[in-house]
């Protein structure tokens, strides 16, 4: 069960305020999203660099709109208003002159996949979470960098994979792309803006033992093909940066657990 009970996005917005509790929570979320951003800003007052909204289009976390109990294209909306709400309270009102960075950051490949599917409309994409203006929300792009997380091998039981380089093609998509088909590369020049892409997550299981293992998944083929072709878009352009994710944890639907750690 995803569903959140003190952060959910109308608690974050107060769009729903049903009884006073929820409204004292909102007032308490928006005092400490106030003070964090006043001590980033006023205190710290070094460059950082923050996310909010990790994954977006991935349903592990709650403000996926397969996780909401609404009209799934409304769920979408009311994320971008919340990223957008978070920007410019941490912010204090001014994000254009703020210390932080913020990043938008989503999966190469959006789960659920609902392209794929007959009986659900196509809500799921990268573009469909990307805050921004959209007819009927007319405010300025408030995103300053690109991310992604591509991984490989995540469960020990099934043990398949998709190479680095395909959902890297895929997660780019094309530059000239429109609507909820655009990708990273569309969106990098939304807002007047040239944002830079990162890989913010990547990493495969280097514990990979199966039975019958597919080639493109033991761990040095998947490393390989990654870093190939990290530092060919790095060379082209188009990738500023990668960060591994260097972590023992339990996978998805697995009792083994992942050894993701390189040191």
């Amino acid at each position: 069960d995803k569903r959140e009970k003190y952060f959910p996005l109308e608690n974050i917005l107060g769009s729903e305020p049903r009884n006073e509790g929820q409204r004292r929570v909102t007032e308490e979320i928006k005092t400490d999203l106030l003070e964090w951003g006043r001590v980033a800003r006023k205190e710290y007052a070094k460059p950082l660099i923050v996310e909010w909204g990790t994954e977006a289009n991935n349903k592990t976390f709650h403000w996926n709109a397969d996780n909401q109990a609404r009209d799934k294209e409304a769920a979408t909306a009311l994320f971008r208003k919340a990223f957008r709400y978070i920007v410019h309270t941490v912010s204090g009102g001014q994000p254009e002159n703020s210390n932080i960075t913020w990043v938008f950051h989503v999966t190469a490949e959006s789960d659920p996949d609902t392209s794929e599917r007959s009986d659900r409309a196509d809500w799921n994409k990268m573009a469909d979470y990307y805050p921004d203006d959209r007819p009927g929300e007319s405010e300025p792009d408030v995103v300053d960098w690109l991310g992604v997380s591509i991984y490989g091998v995540d469960n020990l039981d099934k043990g398949d994979c998709v190479p680095f380089a395909s959902q890297l093609e895929t997660a780019l998509g094309r530059v000239d792309g429109r609507g909820s088909n655009e990708k990273l590369l569309a969106l990098a020049h939304r807002g007047g803006k040239d944002k830079p892409i990162f890989i913010l997550e990547f990493g495969t299981a280097l514990n990979y033992t199966v039975k019958r293992p597919m080639a493109q998944c033991v761990p040095q083929t998947w490393i390989d093909d990654a870093f190939t072709n990290i530092f060919a878009k790095f060379d082209e352009g188009i990738i500023s940066g990668f960060s591994w994710w260097n972590e023992r944890y339990e996978g998805d639907d697995s009792d083994r657990r992942l050894e993701l750690r390189f040191d």
